[in-house]
């Protein structure tokens, strides 16, 4: 088992396709484990803070409406 473990580590580091594919579904894997555990605890709609979709667009809107107060003045 820790061989394999072992091997496994040294053809992720060997392929850098491969280690984006590690660090992407890790990332992936991580924001899913999150957003469900915090949505059984608190609320249906908190996937949206982990989920890097919902972070974009809260970005994407926040800067819109920024610009929206700015050009009422």
């Amino acid at each position: 088992m820790f061989f394999l473990m072992l091997w496994n580590t040294f053809l992720v580091f060997s392929d850098g396709v491969a280690q984006f594919a590690f660090g992407f579904c890790s990332v992936m894997l991580t924001s899913t484990v999150l957003g469900l555990f915090t949505m059984v605890l608190f609320k249906p709609r908190s996937w949206c803070v982990y989920c890097p979709m919902g972070t974009m667009t809260q970005l994407i809107c926040r800067a819109r409406n920024r610009g929206d107060i700015i050009r009422s003045y």
